[in-house]
């Protein structure tokens, strides 16, 4: 078992090959020095498993949220309050999609509704962002939200915009592939403090692992590629994620 430990800040339990093999996936991640993970929603019908999950298993927090991609499954409504569990750590998977979108005025207003519960719950967002990282400043900018950017892929202006609001930057398997150079520039000069590691699983495949389901497990990979990036240990990398990790889901207490 590694001497480091490490959190997935952002892995999704609830999607397949994860879920039918959760116990496993989970097993494997604690022998590699995994010790908490964050599992976002994606769909409504997501939160009886996660719930279930989270609840049956140490270290594993939950967050409540519909994708973007599955914003059609919204019904309008303003989320209420009292349908989130009191064991629900953040908010999200929320935000804004540039690629995937086929309604993006919906997906502006579902993500608007992500922001007001967090705001009232006093709980972290988990912010997607593809391709719209200027739209998504533009919405955080009227608001006292905080969070974090997941599987951030952005410029060092667009990272330390997001900081100076408050925000952690979630670095996931990009920063492994050589060509990413303009987001591997950003994590190499943004503030240690300001980022949490994460897997996306079982998307976002690291390099070495192409055509592969990602697995939490590779979350210390991606400690160590960071490390190179920065010209550190991976225990500094390890010590200062953890410390992040605390920081935004575990230290304060929602409503």
């Amino acid at each position: 078992m590694s001497t480091e430990l490490f959190s997935d800040s952002h892995c999704h339990f609830g999607d397949e090959p994860l879920r039918s093999a959760a116990e496993e996936v989970y097993r494997r991640a604690l022998e590699k020095g995994v010790r908490r993970f964050m599992i976002p929603e994606v769909h409504p019908s997501d939160e009886r498993f996660i719930e279930s999950f989270a609840s049956s298993h140490e270290g594993v927090c939950r967050a409540f949220g519909i994708h973007p991609w599955a914003a059609s499954e919204w019904d309008g409504k303003e989320f209420s309050p009292s349908s989130v569990s009191r064991s629900v750590r953040a908010i999200g998977e929320c935000g804004l999609d540039r690629l995937h979108t086929s309604d993006f005025e919906l997906e502006t207003r579902l993500f608007e509704a992500h922001i007001a519960l967090a705001e009232r719950l006093r709980l972290p967002l988990l912010v997607h962002s593809l391709r719209a990282n200027s739209e998504v400043l533009r919405v955080l900018k009227c608001h006292r939200a905080r969070g974090v950017i997941h599987g951030f892929s952005g410029s060092f202006e667009e990272a330390m915009a997001f900081i100076s609001l408050g925000f952690f930057l979630g670095a996931g398997g990009v920063i492994t592939y050589a060509r990413a150079q303009k987001t591997r520039k950003t994590f190499s000069r943004i503030p240690l403090r300001s980022i949490l590691l994460e897997t996306d699983s079982p998307a976002m495949p690291l390099s070495g692992f192409q055509g592969e389901a990602n697995m939490p497990e590779r979350v210390p990979l991606v400690a160590k590629c960071l490390a190179e990036l920065r010209g550190i240990t991976v225990r500094e990398v390890s010590e200062a994620t953890e410390q992040n990790f605390s920081a935004l889901f575990l230290d304060g207490e929602g409503s």
